[in-house]
């Protein structure tokens, strides 16, 4: 376009493994060329009201150390990760954090265990490089996940250089999902009622969710807001 851009993709902030869902649900951002994700990454969080901190700079090096001013109420490591890590002998220090004085929370690196901070994914993928590095191309599918264990609770441990067996899969279908919530959201749901889009949002806001109930979201997704789908995939379900 004359502006600049050259597609759109998907983006979402999540932290499954505290029970706290999507933060930032999939949501469709416009793509523009020679920008990197450090830009997209912080409009989104101030837009939202919210703050963050950080190292390094816009163009290099930055590293996501915390975001400020979520509403983190019920947090808690999930039980199934918890049983894992202490299997494991991966320490925690908390299994829920309080609020700052004006009752927000701030979510980032050591909160929780020693291995807690933020990582991203696109496509599946876990890069082994930073924000300021990525430059965002049309139908990417960005996801800022938040680890208890370096990756390891997400399926991206291998970009820190671990060798040691993820927890999860890194499914597809979690990236399927956030393109089609996201298109769904951006145009305002196809005049139809959001419920449908929430309850399946809040069903895959759990960490380690099952591949069969995630294509089931996706069908049921499918099904409701695309006139001419069909369960057996025929008719319009892309």
């Amino acid at each position: 376009d004359p502006d600049g851009k050259i597609g759109e993709g998907a983006f979402s902030i999540e932290a499954f493994t505290v029970s706290c869902g999507y933060i930032i649900p999939p949501t469709s951002i416009d793509i523009y060329g020679g920008k990197n994700f450090v830009s997209y990454l912080v409009a989104a969080i101030t837009e939202n009201g919210w703050t963050y901190a950080h190292t390094g700079s816009f163009e290099k090096g930055f590293y996501l150390a915390s975001i400020g001013g979520l509403d983190l109420s019920g947090n808690a490591v999930d039980e199934r990760l918890f049983e894992k890590m202490t299997a494991d002998g991966l320490g925690i220090f908390q299994k829920s954090i309080s609020p700052r004085q004006d009752g927000k929370y701030s979510l980032g690196e050591f909160d929780f265990a020693s291995g807690s901070g933020w990582m991203y994914s696109v496509n599946g993928v876990f890069p082994n490089y930073g924000f300021a590095d990525y430059y965002p191309q049309d139908g990417d599918v960005v996801r800022l996940q938040f680890t208890l264990c370096l990756g390891k609770d997400v399926g991206g441990s291998a970009s820190v250089g671990s060798d040691s067996d993820d927890y999860v899969s890194n499914s597809s279908s979690y990236e399927k999902l956030s393109a089609l919530a996201a298109k769904i959201a951006r145009n305002d749901c196809f005049g139809k009622s959001s419920e449908t889009l929430d309850s399946a949002l809040e069903s895959a806001g759990k960490w380690n969710v099952d591949e069969k109930t995630l294509a089931e979201l996706i069908r049921r997704l499918k099904e409701y807001y695309y006139e001419g789908y069909k369960a057996d995939g025929s008719g319009e379900n892309e």
